[in-house]
């Protein structure tokens, strides 16, 4: 139990001073139980085009100046 508290702490501190949750949820012990139709790996599919969409569009940028 212990284990999972300082986890949680230390998540919590991450947010706080990165402003959001999106690293410091990876801290966590236990996963967040959300319920979705969406599996893992199409997330993580999804997440990885549109990096490449923003790295292209940041890309293009570059080039017209």
């Amino acid at each position: 139990m212990g284990d999972l508290l300082v986890q949680r702490l230390k998540a919590i501190e991450m947010a706080v001073f990165d402003g959001n949750w999106n690293l410091a949820r990876h801290l966590e012990l236990i996963p967040p139980q959300e319920v979705t139709l969406v599996s893992v790996p199409e997330k993580a599919q999804a997440a990885k085009v549109e990096l490449q969409r923003v790295k292209l569009l940041e890309a293009s940028k570059k080039t017209k100046e």
